[in-house]
């Protein structure tokens, strides 16, 4: 014991020489400012400030306590070094020391750290620092419930998490086998390792957790370098061996971290960076900062009855990316939230916005470089290509009759080729005024064409056509054929350009072709009719004959007396069928020998099979053939010629017959059938006679090209030109069962079109 006092003397003596020159100073200042600080606060420590824990809770306190008073706050420390001196009897002189030390300093508040600093306050606090308020921080709920609180006493309570911190190393340590927990002796290490036994034992991780505590640290770290595999090490704290020689637990954490052969855990986040691989961490920073707010509503005035003690979640999942990689541990497997630090970050990380700027800038350079030289080279050869192409579009103009203008709207002026004046008369300029150019170009017979000449000049759309203009002073006039199209420069101003054609002598050519192709078609029904010839004269005899017999029955009946008179009306009636009768039959023929312009209106399709059928029914009966009709239910209508579809039906219906002359007479069947699909209309004319020859299929509908002994070959090639100018195809193919089938294709009336749309379509 006498040791023990001298001890504690020689400490006070050192206490005293080493404050000395600070109470000095400020009695100094105390004279000189007497107003100087309105706020005295002491942070009181059990152990030295120099370790790494407490240096940061004691910065965050100053830091936050000087920024968020609204005065002057005067800030002092107490380190009391208990772990390194123990002693009752230290603790009495150092009660005596405070006192005196404090004994004209009014304290506002006293923020005792760590539970041994708060035993102190809650044993002394009255006597050293008569009238403050304390605030309590680094102490747990644990410690607390033994301890009975006055009024004057709140603070901060630490929640200490150690199970959180278990269930992360056996996460990202599958299979692992044994769980280390190694602690120091001292009475805070042992209380930190009973809180961590009771959290395991209560969670039931199923994991056997063994203790190493208190060993000095030589041993420790021996154990720690020789572990069996699939072992993980967990760290809380190591103030003091068995043998009672102090450490300070962070560098104890680095020596642990540095020695062992299996991953090391810790709870406290001071121990990151010095080695352990993370874990559940609870952070001195954040603690303090909420410490000194306390203490700054107790210096606004806010009495420590009227603050309970409040206990807020602190601890984060933390891991060092170092020892991350060092055990081999995948960052995906760590839980989300998780902050990890000191990553090794490569000159590339750290420089890539800077280095992919500069050289998406230098290569943007590149490319507008490469770019310009570029548009350089494509301009000039752009300008040489349309020098080129503007001299081959002169000689070309030249050589083909093709005139050309050119017009920028708002401008007076029209730039033409000398073609084109020469087909519009506007004499040899390669200039003239936009208004006589419009003049005499524009197709003004045509009201619709000449609205669509208007639009491509004035608005850009794009126009064709073929229209008469006047070309000379003597009246006459020219077909041409012409085109407009619009462009835009880059600058965005508006061309227009056009080009002009002359068709006259087209035109003239077409208008000789169409009427030479009408005299072949009216030869074509002219021959028709002279081989229906006989049957139509027994068709005509038929009527003339029963004229003949009424006439007479009626004259007989006149002479005999008492003949009634509904009898001569019966009589008449026959005498006027008959008569009817006769003269449809020549009007037929009339129609079909005629000659007259192409006369196109909409017409039944089944009224013109039917009337065609009706003009070859004396010869089909006359050579044995059994007509089949197979009309389409619904109404069949088209646009064109009557006579020339009428043409087209007799032609293919004589054929069929003609075809089978040499098929036996009981066999001798003609369907004739009409179908509407896929938006046309179809005929179809199908005969059991000897078919066509499989060479001759493809050259059928050819001029000159004949299956019978004594025929022309036009029949087929006139049908053919009459359905392709009413916009239709034909084919023609054989049947298997024997004799062919040949087919007209028709388009249909617009209103056919939308009704076979309808009957086509689903029913809802």
């Amino acid at each position: 014991m006498r040791g023990d006092l001298s001890r504690v003397a020689k400490v006070m003596r050192c206490l005293l020489r080493r404050h000395r020159p600070c109470l000095v100073l400020s009695f100094a200042l105390g004279i000189a400012a007497p107003a100087a600080a309105q706020h005295r606060v002491v942070l009181l420590y059990d152990e030295r400030t120099d370790l790494p824990g407490l240096a940061v809770l004691d910065a965050r306190l100053v830091r936050t306590l000087t920024a968020g008073s609204r005065g002057a706050v005067e800030v002092y420390r107490e380190a009391m070094d208990l772990s390194r001196f123990p002693s009752e009897r230290y603790r009495v002189v150092l009660k005596d020391y405070l006192r005196a030390k404090y004994a004209d300093k009014r304290i506002d508040v006293v923020i005792p750290v760590l539970g041994p600093a708060l035993d102190f306050m809650l044993a002394h606090g009255a006597e050293v620092f008569p009238g403050a308020a304390t605030v309590f921080c680094g102490i747990d709920r644990r410690d607390l419930e033994a301890r009975r609180l006055p009024p004057n006493v709140t603070g901060v309570i630490l929640k200490r998490e150690f199970a959180p911190t278990l269930e992360l190393a056996l996460r990202l340590h599958p299979g692992t086998r044994h769980v280390l927990h190694v602690a120091g002796s001292s009475e805070f290490d042992r209380r930190l390792v009973e809180a961590a036994k009771a959290e395991f034992s209560a969670a039931g991780h199923g994991a056997a957790v063994e203790y190493l505590v208190g060993l000095p640290l030589s041993d420790l770290l021996d154990t720690l370098g020789h572990l069996p595999p699939r072992t993980v090490v967990l760290y809380s704290t190591m103030f003091a061996d068995r043998s009672g020689r102090p450490y300070v637990p962070h560098e104890v954490a680095a020596q642990i971290a540095r020695t062992a052969n299996a991953p090391v855990y810790g709870f406290l986040d001071q121990y990151l960076g010095r080695g352990i691989v993370g874990g559940h961490l609870y952070s001195l920073d954040a603690h303090g900062e909420e410490a000194a707010r306390l203490a700054l509503r107790l210096l606004a005035g806010t009495p420590p009855s009227a603050i309970p003690p409040v206990e807020r979640p602190i601890s984060t999942d933390m891991f060092d990316w170092r020892e991350l990689s060092r055990w081999g541990i995948d960052e995906h497997r760590l839980p989300a939230g998780a902050v990890v630090r000191y990553r090794l970050v490569s000159e590339w990380e750290r420089y890539r916005t800077t280095i992919l700027l500069t050289v998406g800038v230098l290569l943007l350079q590149s490319a507008l470089i490469a770019a310009l030289l570029v548009e350089r080279r494509v301009r000039r050869r752009a300008q040489g290509a349309l020098q080129q192409s503007e001299a081959r579009a002169t000689i070309a103009g030249v050589s083909l009759g093709v005139g050309f203008w050119s017009w920028e709207p708002g401008g007076d002026r029209v730039w033409i080729s000398e073609p084109c004046a020469r087909l519009l008369g506007l004499g040899r300029g390669t200039e003239t005024a936009v208004g006589a150019f419009l003049d005499a170009v524009r197709p003004q017979v045509d009201e619709a064409l000449d609205a669509a000449f208007e639009r491509a000049i004035r608005e850009g759309a794009p126009f064709d056509g073929e229209w008469v203009i006047a070309a000379d002073a003597e009246g006459g006039t020219r077909w041409v054929a012409g085109a407009v199209r619009t462009s835009e420069d880059p600058q965005g101003r508006r061309r227009v350009t056009g080009a002009l054609i002359d068709v006259t002598e087209r035109r003239a050519a077409e208008r000789l072709a169409a009427e030479q192709r009408r005299e072949l078609a009216h030869l074509g029904r002219v021959a028709i009719v002279g081989e229906l010839s006989a049957a139509l004269a027994h068709e005509i005899n038929q009527p003339l004959a029963a004229i003949l017999a009424n006439a007479r029955a009626a004259q007989l009946l006149l002479k005999a007396d008492g003949a009634g008179s509904d009898e001569l009306r019966a009589i008449l009636a026959d005498i006027a069928e008959d008569d009817l009768r006769a003269g449809a039959v020549i009007h037929s023929v009339r129609g079909l020998v005629k000659k007259g312009e192409s006369d196109p209106q909409t017409l039944s399709l089944n009224e013109v099979v039917g009337e065609v059928l009706e003009l070859t029914r004396a010869d089909l009966q006359h050579r044995g053939i059994i007509v089949s009709t197979r009309l389409c239910s619904t109404e069949t209508r088209v646009v064109g010629d009557r006579v020339q579809l009428q043409q087209v039906l007799l032609n293919l219906i004589v054929n069929a017959a003609d075809a089978m002359s040499e098929t036996p007479p009981g066999d001798r069947l003609l369907v004739v059938a009409t179908v509407m699909q896929d938006g046309a209309a179809r005929i179809e004319i199908r005969d059991r006679g000897s078919g066509i020859a499989q060479d001759a299929l493809a050259s059928v509908f050819e001029p000159f090209v004949t299956t019978k002994q004594d025929g022309l070959g036009l029949g087929l090639a006139i049908c053919r030109s009459i359905v392709t100018a009413h916009g239709g195809g034909m084919w023609a193919r054989n049947n298997p069962e024997g004799g062919a089938t040949l087919a007209v294709s028709l388009p249909l009336a617009a209103e056919e079109r939308i009704v076979a749309v309808d009957d086509l379509a689903p029913a809802v």
